[in-house]
């Protein structure tokens, strides 16, 4: 008869309460720990050198090196800024369960940084990849593309955190050069800062990833065709970031199946909600979920989000979730928004997020409607 501290399922609800600090003293208690304890520990990795303090990250190398079969628990690996040769020991551990991959790298530019492509080609052909964030200035078009050479058949989420620019998308590739390789059918594509070729290079011929299939996507720049008609058929949630003006040219008629929308709130209210008006008639019974993003948000916009957010429900009866995330602290708003926000229809749920001056991560995280 097993022991009780040591039946799997109830080791893994005790370590969920263990501080991660004492992680490694758990694993010590004997083999049934030992396991659900190193699963725990290393599920989820940042390699990084910070302020140059390089012992953490060459420790953290060496203890797979040393004992390859703790790599097995990794599930997220963020690897941020690395030298040449700590990308050359990671790239020769192997991650068979990886899921999530962010990659914030040195800038990609000449022969010298081939040890970066071919890191980036073996993480990238995990098997059980699915999330990828890449954070990097790539120049040569084909240093980029090679990464994705023979990459797992399970990626699905892909973002370009800000700041990631391509200097080659400047004219379309020839379709007779271009290697062929397999599409990578997407399903969420996260842009964040996106150049003005970044839409017309994702139908290039060149490009490794196949958008046809999108369930959720953000851009910051206007959605104009050809790029529009292929997103409208299947696209489910969509997150349209300001480009510092009121642009006509944003238009939702096309979308027949949004179920969520992201907004900021840059421009003025009048234009957001004359943008949400823009879904047809027999479409925006699928609407369930908006979200708006604003630095600053004060008393006379408050009130005005919530006059136009009550006059458009009985358009979207089956709205029932609206949240709002303020990244900037404002007291006086997270005091008396439930003040401002009384007359909102009760079937709808309000949720806020104030995220005060706290140190945003460099990447973003996808968020699927289920």
């Amino acid at each position: 008869m097993a022991k009780p501290f040591e039946i799997p399922e109830l080791l893994a609800s005790i370590l969920r309460f263990v501080d991660t600090d004492d992680l490694p003293a758990t694993a010590l208690i004997n083999l049934a720990w030992s396991v659900p304890s190193q699963r725990r520990l290393f599920s989820e990795i940042q390699l990084h050198v910070e302020d140059g303090r390089y012992q953490p990250c060459r420790s953290l190398l060496a203890t797979f090196e040393r004992s390859p079969h703790l790599a097995q628990f990794v599930q997220e690996l963020g690897v941020e800024e690395l030298p040449p040769d700590y990308m050359k020991r990671l790239g020769d551990i192997s991650f068979p369960r990886l899921v999530t991959l962010r990659a914030r790298l040195f800038v990609v530019r000449d022969d010298s940084d081939e040890v970066v492509v071919r890191t980036m080609q073996t993480l990238l052909r995990c098997p059980l990849l699915q999330c990828v964030t890449i954070y990097c200035y790539f120049q040569q078009r084909e240093d980029f593309l090679r990464m994705w050479d023979g990459c797992s058949d399970s990626i699905r989420h892909l973002a370009y955190a800000s700041g990631t620019r391509f200097d080659f998308v400047v004219e379309p590739s020839d379709a007779h050069t271009s290697r062929q390789r397999r599409p990578i059918k997407l399903v969420s594509f996260h842009s964040v800062d996106s150049c003005d070729r970044t839409g017309s290079w994702l139908l290039d011929p060149s490009c490794p990833f196949d958008v046809s299939g999108l369930k959720a996507f953000r851009f910051d720049k206007p959605l104009v065709d050809p790029l529009a008609t292929i997103l409208a058929p299947a696209l489910e949630s969509l997150e349209l970031f300001s480009t510092g003006r009121d642009d006509n040219r944003r238009d939702l008629s096309p979308y027949s199946r949004l179920v969520q929308l992201d907004m900021d709130l840059s421009l003025p209210i009048d234009s957001n909600f004359r943008l949400i008006r823009t879904i047809l008639p027999e479409n925006r019974s699928k609407l369930r979920v908006i979200r708006f993003h604003a630095f600053q948000l004060y008393r006379d916009n408050a009130l005005k989000l919530a006059n136009k957010l009550s006059s458009i429900h009985h358009d979207f009866p089956n709205l029932r979730i609206v949240q709002i995330v303020v990244l900037l602290p404002n007291t006086q708003l997270e005091k008396n928004w439930k003040r401002y926000f009384r007359k909102l229809d009760p079937g709808i749920d309000l949720q806020w997020e104030f995220r005060g001056d706290e140190r945003q991560p460099w990447y973003t995280k996808v968020h699927l409607v289920t």
